[in-house]
């Protein structure tokens, strides 16, 4: 039996898995080139039969006469979901909801969407307020700055397993990774 300290982390893409068989399934499922199950209606791959039958259940593939639509009333959209074409119809026919940038016009769906817009778009001077402590960089951005951060702390890397290349980014280092395991 494994204990809760018997968690190991795979070497080729960082995840921790909670024991070495569940290491084993993750490495067979995600990094080898074995035949993995595709859906015949759109043609999309799955780890596993299970997760494949699974997809193949959502409304997406259910026969078309047996899907609800909801018909916009205003425009020729449709949607699988009430909430969809009520979302729809608030942000583009009753335009609620839509914030818009007083410097260009730009719309956007959330203050928070638009807050960060106009704080890296249009700084409300020319001075750069958010400075690295690590080194010269300095910018408009509070979200810039945070990722420009993580290049200095060495734990937010990703190494290669077969070449130690290291990476900052989780996706470029699974990119990079399929060159060897020869994955497309």
């Amino acid at each position: 039996m494994f204990t809760h300290d018997a968690k190991v982390k795979c070497e080729i893409c960082g995840k921790i898995s909670k024991n070495p068989p569940a290491l084993s399934d993750h490495i067979r499922m995600v990094h080898t080139n074995r035949h993995r199950p595709r859906c015949d209606s759109c043609d999309s791959e799955f780890y596993t039969s299970a997760t494949l039958r699974k997809h193949i259940s959502t409304v997406t593939h259910l026969e078309k006469s047996t899907r609800r639509i909801f018909k916009c009333e205003f425009c020729l959209q449709t949607f699988l979901l009430k909430v969809y074409l009520q979302r729809h119809v608030r942000m583009v026919h009753e335009n609620r909801g839509n914030r818009t940038c007083t410097f260009c016009d730009k719309r956007f769906s959330t203050s928070g969407n638009m807050r960060r817009h106009v704080e890296v778009t249009h700084p409300t001077s020319s001075e750069k307020l958010h400075s690295c402590d690590k080194c010269e960089y300095r910018s408009h951005s509070k979200v810039n700055l945070a990722r420009h951060e993580k290049r200095h702390n060495s734990t937010n890397r990703r190494e290669c397993y077969f070449c130690n290349k290291q990476f900052l980014y989780f996706s470029s280092l699974v990119t990079h990774g399929r060159r060897h395991t020869l994955e497309q």
